[in-house]
């Protein structure tokens, strides 16, 4: 059976190879003359991939090689055209997992063991490289809940009051004859506040709210500013007529 030659059959880092790394490295070189390779195919030549792999990183923890050993003998095995940096690496990560893609593998319709059976395709669609992303804690979140909204309003409500209740008690500085209400700080934020969350509400509700508020407004009247009533005035007096 034809097989890619190789590229140099005296490379020093070839005659390191044992008989079952050649033999590995033969069944891959035959593995690639086919016209399209199969899933099959492209394993063999993973296991030779692997088996280059290994063999490199002996010699170099032996300090006989360098990091550049593997890509070499990659080449002097033939494989070289086949095998770009992308699929050599992809290779040796399938396998690694090889017992897992070839038990998912062998559950597809033949239709897809065909299409899928590159090692691009192998590490897009096999589940043992896309496992699916821890779910991240959920963060606690406020929810607008109607009936929490109302909660709030009501609260709101109550402290809008007591703040009116004590701006139209507060002391008052004689300016003119007019009198100035020293100014309540936290009153302004309490109403922003009251109005945030009214927008919140349902419209429904948002509209119940609103005619409450408006019915107290104009029944019982602004208090962020009170005048003292004028003092009465003496009845005018009117002369008497004269008796003729």
């Amino acid at each position: 059976m034809k097989s890619l030659p190789r590229d140099d059959m005296n490379a020093p880092e070839s005659q390191t190879l044992g008989r079952e790394e050649l033999a590995l490295c033969k069944a891959a070189r035959q593995s690639a003359l086919q016209s399209k390779l199969t899933f099959d195919n492209w394993m063999t030549i993973g296991r030779a991939v692997a088996a280059l792999h290994t063999h490199a990183d002996g010699l170099i923890e032996k300090g006989w090689a360098s990091r550049t050993t593997f890509p070499r003998l990659i080449k002097q095995q033939g494989l070289g055209q086949l095998l770009d940096k992308a699929n050599t690496s992809r290779l040796l990560a399938i396998m690694d997992r090889l017992p897992e893609v070839q038990a998912w593998h062998a559950t597809l319709t033949l239709k897809k063991q065909i299409a899928w059976a590159s090692p691009d395709s192998i590490m897009r669609k096999c589940p043992v490289f896309n496992q699916p992303a821890e779910p991240k804690p959920s963060q606690p979140t406020t929810r607008h809940e109607p009936g929490h909204e109302r909660l709030q309003v009501s609260e709101l409500q109550a402290r809008v009051a007591e703040l009116e209740e004590e701006l139209a008690g507060a002391r008052t500085t004689e300016v003119s004859d007019d009198p100035v209400v020293v100014g309540q700080p936290g009153l302004e934020d309490s109403r922003n506040a009251y109005a945030e969350t009214l927008l919140r509400l349902p419209r429904s509700e948002r509209l119940k709210e609103m005619r409450a508020l408006a019915e107290k407004v104009f029944g019982i009247g602004a208090v962020e500013s009170r005048r003292r009533k004028p003092r009465p005035r003496p009845p005018r007096r009117t002369a008497s007529r004269r008796s003729t």
